[in-house]
């Protein structure tokens, strides 16, 4: 057999050459930067390069993702200003044609009269708003510290709040202003476009992703009989908000503005609480994983704060806006929070117990005038219609109102009621009523701030009046005070671990004003005026770390609106010993008087003849 020359002889020879070939590679490895690694080294640098790139990309997306989320819920010049340079006004800047200028707060803004800035304060809840910014009155006091505040913790929070921005309950007599009622009307999800002007603040549309984080639990109360169209119309509460544009909402409604305010009230309360909050998801879900190491429940949201509404669409809406941000970014949206009501009006006791209005019938649009309903106390109905029968609107204002619109009824409205009518106007910057046959006679700024001064003369009448309306306050609220004060007493008396943090009653301007008048706050007359939208009072529970007694060594403070108003409770007032604090028991004591010289409540609402 003939070989060529270059073909080997030997398997061994080729082995030779092949290990020759292998030391050549190395030894260019070697030399050659781009192969200083092993292949593990290079293997475990590839899947470390891999999760940084993954992490990072995961961490612009989500600040792209939170970039475009805060443009929309929290506003930047753009969406607050519509100044013609930049696009439509998304948080609704308050203009008053009487005014040289509006809200946005020029140097001449100074020039409006207060008496016209106070629509805007029933609005927004802060007079000198002159930026525009503020959709609720800021935070001031709520969570702050004080004097020797390194010898306190915070333990406990029970928070009242009255709804945010809606449309007009009624419509002024003899206007071109006609209530919308919509509740037989079709509507399709999402056929509103948010750049178009169907809403007053786009910014809430970006929150119906978190529909699903609520539950409305229903109380049965003392109703033998519950109606099951009602209970669906509050059940779609939520699930249709912002279904229908602000310009057709039926009357009583939440707007889009109104969810914001509540927003803006769930981020003062994360900033302020947000501490508090923490320390007692740690103490909590500590003890639970000691308790149950083997079936490890993540925590209920239930467990930790207990909300309340009432029977209202735009109190049950409010409430999801509140707690949106607050609380559901802490629990994840599948931890479902209860929003509890009770099905009969009659059973909550945030309207009263003595004379209480309900706008259920104008809302359904059975009325042009809310119910005046008698509680179950006698002697407070009794007293709260006395007082009412008292007041008389200005003939100034009768008269011209008359002259405006030219009809009769409205000598049979209340001052509230003809205020409601165009306030909310004010509110949304649209035009004051007119006359429905001439439309060259309408309700002009100055009148309506006549009109408003009156309704504050109202409420300061109805809640703190000498001819029954202070005894009738004292009476109708004092189960609803009692509830707040035994909220107080449990978290005093167990542990951090064992109780909820958090209280919340979400009403009306009904459930505010009489609180503020039972804790002696509306003898103020900075405070005694119609509460504006999405009010708020505050009550925290201190309690001093260096003694044992909780009962001593437990104290309140109370906040209205950011302002620590807890001097002007009578019981507390002479009390400075620990800063703006009020001892627990001396709180206790100004519940207690409200009954005056009765022994029970029972015995204080029977009338005699």
């Amino acid at each position: 057999m003939i070989l060529r020359n270059n073909y080997p002889r030997h398997r061994g020879d080729i082995s030779h050459k092949n290990m020759r070939k292998k030391e050549k590679e190395k030894e260019k490895e070697k030399n050659n930067p781009k192969y200083f690694l092993s292949p593990t080294y290079r293997f475990i640098f590839v899947i470390i390069s891999a999760i940084l790139f993954y992490l990072i990309t995961r961490s612009l997306y989500k600040y792209a993702q939170i970039n475009k989320e805060s443009n929309l819920q929290h506003g930047s010049e753009k969406l607050y200003y519509d100044d013609g340079k930049v696009g439509r006004t998304v948080v609704p800047v308050i203009k008053y044609k009487s005014c040289q200028t509006n809200l946005k707060g020029s140097e001449n803004s100074g020039n409006c009269d207060s008496s016209v800035r106070r629509l805007g304060e029933y609005c927004r809840g802060e007079t000198e708003n002159k930026n525009g910014r503020f959709l609720v009155a800021p935070r001031k006091d709520e969570g702050r510290t004080f004097v020797n505040n390194d010898n306190y913790v915070l333990k406990h929070i029970v928070l009242t709040v009255r709804h945010g921005d809606r449309s007009s309950i009624h419509n002024m007599p003899g206007s071109d202003d006609k209530p919308k009622v919509n509740d037989n009307v079709e509507v399709v999800p999402g056929i509103l476009s948010q750049n178009d002007e169907n809403y007053l603040d786009v910014r809430a549309l970006a929150y119906n992703h978190r529909v699903s984080s609520f539950n409305l639990n229903m109380l049965n109360g003392t109703s033998k009989y519950i109606d099951k169209h009602r209970e669906m119309k509050l059940l779609k509460s939520i699930n249709n908000i912002f279904s229908v544009s602000d310009l057709m909402l039926s009357p009583g409604q939440l707007t889009s503005l109104g969810f914001m305010q509540l927003v803006e009230i769930g981020k003062i309360f994360k900033e302020a609480y947000g501490d508090l909050i923490n320390r007692l998801l740690k103490l909590k879900r500590n003890k639970q994983r000691n308790e149950d190491n083997e079936h490890n429940v993540p925590p209920s949201i239930n467990d930790y704060i207990y909300i309340r509404s009432t029977n209202y669409e735009r109190t049950i809406q409010s409430a999801f806006g509140l707690l949106s941000t607050f609380l559901v970014d802490l629990f994840g949206p599948n931890n479902k929070l209860n929003i509890n009501i009770y099905y009969d009006e009659m059973d909550e006791i945030m309207h009263g117990v003595g004379l209480r209005q309900s706008s259920h019938s104008v809302q359904e649009g059975n009325g042009s005038s809310e119910e005046l309903l008698n509680g179950k106390c006698d002697m407070a109905a009794e007293l709260g219609r006395k007082q009412r029968e008292t007041f008389k609107i200005s003939d100034s204002i009768i008269n011209s109102l008359l002259n405006i619109f030219d009809n009769n009824d409205i000598k049979n409205r209340f001052i509230t009621e003809l205020v409601d009518t165009s306030v909310t106007k004010i509110c949304h910057n649209q035009p004051l009523p007119c006359n429905i046959n001439n439309p060259d006679k309408c309700l002009d700024e100055k009148l309506l701030a006549y009109m408003m001064e009156e309704a504050d003369r109202a409420f300061c009448n109805a809640y703190i009046g000498s001819d029954g309306g202070e005894m009738s306050t004292l009476l109708s609220t004092y189960p609803f005070m009692t509830e707040i004060l035994n909220n107080l007493h449990h978290a005093v008396s167990t542990s951090a671990v064992s109780s909820k943090f958090m209280n919340v009653y979400v009403g009306h301007d009904t459930v505010i004003s009489p609180i503020l008048a039972a804790l002696g706050i509306f003898r103020h007359s900075k405070y005694c005026k119609w509460p504006p939208y999405a009010s708020r009072i505050v009550f925290e529970l201190w309690q001093n770390k260096d003694k044992t007694s909780q009962k001593v060594d437990s104290f309140i403070r109370v906040i209205y609106n950011g302002d620590d108003v807890t001097s002007f409770i009578p019981s507390c007032s002479k009390y400075n010993n620990d800063g703006p604090l009020c001892p627990i028991s001396l709180f206790e004591k100004q519940i207690y008087s409200m009954l005056g010289n009765k022994s029970s409540l029972i015995e204080a609402c029977n009338v005699t003849k």
